[in-house]
């Protein structure tokens, strides 16, 4: 055990800025430049303090970090969601930045803490960490996925939450329900037939009713088939989510209307091109595709 390792810093908003963002153990246990190693490498500033980079709103923390070079592998990527999703409900004192000693409540140091600490079993694991980055699909698609399932999408629910002026908080598709990212993407009346023909077209059971984001995400996991044809799975999936989203978004935005076969042939078009550009599948061709005839192609 590394005393260093339990002195934890709290990170505040007072005069006395301290607490540096890759250096400090400030979030969740473990220092960002131990956790992701490939970000901190082409992190420009790597003593930037927490207080420096981060703007806090009221539900959320956004993060602005200034890099060498944008993150450009799928091993920096992966970092890249899993570091965003860590800190973003960190809560901020309003006092200046302060360390502690984690093996004590009150936060004082005592040696007597140390030898129960070395005899207890580190059971530390990261169960938030985002586990579905798929370097099949653009970066902006693993984003959105990614905040959809944490509810993090400009949906009304959320507006209304940072007290945004909304004359309708009803879902402008269905116009029975509060328009929530869950909603969006899984309950509405529009989004169910889109997934059972989706789900249909995949080939696999349609019973399954997703409802809520990450039933989506986890239900890739219950599916028999190797790593590569599962990510094929998650490829779809994900995809959907993303083609739903643009479906409300024209909606809102353009008043346009699109049928549900539209909406599944642009998933299965942007699906096909994602994979025959990013993946190594070899012999794909669309005439399979349209029937999801790729078994014997796939590992």
């Amino acid at each position: 055990m590394s005393v260093s390792d339990e002195i934890v810093a709290e990170a505040g908003t007072g005069n006395t800025v301290k607490v540096k963002f890759w250096i400090d153990n400030w979030c969740n246990g473990k220092r960002f430049k131990e956790r992701f190693p490939g970000l901190f490498k082409i992190a420009r500033n790597k003593q930037v303090k927490v207080a420096k980079c981060v703007t806090k709103l009221e539900n959320e923390n956004q993060w602005n970090l200034g890099w060498v070079r944008p993150p450009n592998s799928d091993a920096e990527w992966a970092q890249w969601w899993n570091m965003l999703y860590l800190p973003n409900n960190v809560r901020f004192k309003p006092e200046s930045d302060t360390w502690m000693w984690k093996l004590n409540n009150n936060g004082e140091f005592t040696v007597a803490a140390i030898p129960k600490q070395i005899v207890k079993e580190d059971v530390l694991e990261t169960a938030d960490e985002w586990k579905h980055w798929n370097s099949w699909i653009p970066p902006k698609v693993n984003y959105f996925t990614w905040r959809a399932a944490i509810e993090r999408i400009p949906v009304k629910k959320e507006l209304i939450k940072r007290r945004i002026p909304i004359d309708n908080q009803l879902c402008l598709r269905c116009e029975e329900e509060e328009e929530s990212a869950d909603h969006v993407i899984c309950g509405c009346i529009r989004s169910k037939p889109i997934w059972k023909s989706i789900l249909v077209w995949l080939k696999v059971p349609t019973y399954t009713q997703f409802e809520r984001c990450t039933d989506v995400l986890e239900h890739v996991t219950s599916l028999s088939g190797s790593k590569e044809w599962k990510k094929v799975i998650n490829t779809v999936l994900q995809t959907t989510m993303w083609n739903l989203w643009k479906a409300r978004n024209e909606m809102e935005f353009k008043g346009n209307i699109r049928s549900g076969n539209n909406i599944v042939e642009n998933i299965m078009a942007d699906s096909f091109i994602w994979l025959k550009s990013k993946s190594k599948i070899q012999n794909i061709v669309w005439e399979r595709w349209v029937d999801f005839n790729i078994r014997d192609i796939v590992k």
